[in-house]
């Protein structure tokens, strides 16, 4: 496994951690803050190496840091959407279907729309619809039926308008539910502590 940023390592370590001791090799990264987290999730990180070895990332960043080995497989580490609707954005390499992803040899992906992306991109490579393991890992919360509004908000992605943040503009509608509604609030990780308190 290689993640180079701490939300990489939740989505990894979710894999990681089910399969079986002597078969899951190495945690690596190159970042503090990954190792850090690595670490609170129980595992040991090690620096990137050369390796034969399968390796398993998160991110296309990751995929490329990787590009020399023989074996890369990627896993959608969001919801796994695409913004093929416009030029600048349908063939980026981050998002499922984009250019340079040819390195992997297996794409594990949230759901069949981002699978079929890669299917028709990379038809050398298996693709599998694994949903978002990460997901299985984290607590079951229960509120009152038809009660719950939850919002859910990126970071300002750089790259394309669809990923930019919305939270200051939705403000005042999420004020007006408080109240009503029980809310529930997500955001991207690299949002996350600008917007939430803990």
């Amino acid at each position: 496994m290689l993640a180079s940023a701490p939300h990489y390592a939740d989505h990894l370590a979710a894999v990681f951690g089910a399969l079986p001791a002597e078969s899951r090799g190495s945690f690596m990264t190159g970042s503090r803050q990954a190792s850090d987290r690595i670490r609170e999730l129980g595992y040991e990180p090690v620096l990137l190496t050369r390796s034969e070895n399968p390796t398993l990332v998160a991110s296309f960043g990751d995929l490329q840091r990787v590009k020399d080995r023989p074996r890369v497989a990627i896993m959608e580490h969001g919801s796994g959407q695409s913004y093929g609707g416009r030029d600048r954005s349908a063939h980026l390499g981050s998002y499922a279907g984009g250019n340079g992803r040819g390195i992997a040899s297996l794409f594990l992906h949230p759901g069949e729309h981002p699978a079929g992306r890669d299917r028709k991109a990379y038809p050398a490579a298996r693709v599998e619809v694994v949903g978002s393991p990460f997901l299985d890992t984290l607590p079951k919360h229960e509120g009152p039926r038809g009660r719950v509004v939850a919002f859910s908000f990126h970071f300002n992605g750089p790259r394309v308008e669809e990923a930019k943040n919305a939270y200051a503009w939705a403000w005042t509608a999420i004020l007006k539910l408080r109240g009503s509604y029980e809310l529930l609030g997500h955001a991207h990780p690299s949002l996350y502590p600008y917007i939430f308190r803990r």
